[in-house]
């Protein structure tokens, strides 16, 4: 292994931990081109590495935005049922846990601003605003609470309609991603001289190189589109 393989796995390491993305599939990645005692391999597989654990971090963000998300809807509706029983948003919320210290008129909204800003859901945040309004100029809470309740459900619901369509376009781009460095595997297992003439000419490194580089692009932006969504809650 180089100094300049050996630089690049060293930043590549500190580029996960701050970012706190999993250090796994890089290291997998430079295993692999470690095995194949190929210098070009092990940076195809640290870049490829990359990109995958980019794209897992985004399918864990995703993950805790439609958590945040069930917990608005269940936050609303059990809002929604207390206010009936309770008359004020103040006592439903000190019904819920949610109590504040501070003794202004508007400490409720305050309060569910807090939470609604802690989830970053748009119809809670939407609903923590407009609740002060209803409050001051007189009105009824429930329409705005059944509107937060139904949008998110609106929003869940169409996402599951195009879930199956969803996971089979991103099953695909995964598959072709990573299909270039399959390809490369399946020579060096099974056509080692052919493998190893390519490897030691500069196109046959240009080629690895471009390997990782097409697998890290295309889980990027991947990673990127499944965070753009994921935001929009």
């Amino acid at each position: 292994m180089s100094a300049l393989v050996g630089a690049v796995a060293a930043s590549v390491a500190v580029f996960c931990w701050l970012k706190g993305w999993s250090g796994l599939y890089p290291a997998v990645g430079w295993a692999l081109g470690l095995a194949m005692r190929d210098d070009a391999a092990m940076m195809a597989g640290l870049v490829a590495g990359v990109g995958l654990a980019a794209l897992r971090e985004a399918e864990r963000f995703e993950s805790r935005r439609d958590g945040d998300e069930f917990q608005a809807l269940m936050l609303l509706e059990r809002l929604r049922q207390l206010w009936r029983v309770r008359g004020t948003l103040a006592g439903a919320l000190d019904e819920m846990g949610y109590r504040s210290r501070r003794r202004s008129p508007d400490a409720a909204e305050q309060v569910l601003a807090e939470v609604a800003d802690a989830l970053a859901v748009r119809s809670l945040s939407l609903v923590a605003k407009v609740a002060g309004v209803v409050r001051r100029h007189g009105g009824d809470l429930d329409p705005l609470l059944a509107w937060g309740t139904g949008s998110i459900q609106e929003g869940q619901a169409r996402r599951y309609a195009r879930q199956v369509e969803e996971q089979a376009r991103r099953a695909s781009i995964k598959m072709l991603a990573l299909a270039p460095v399959g390809v490369v595997g399946v020579f060096r297992l099974l056509v080692p001289s052919f493998y190893h003439a390519l490897a030691t000419t500069w196109a046959g490194d240009l080629a690895l190189w471009a390997t990782g580089a097409t697998t890290a692009a295309a889980t990027g932006v991947l990673s990127w589109q499944v965070r753009k969504e994921a935001r929009v809650r």
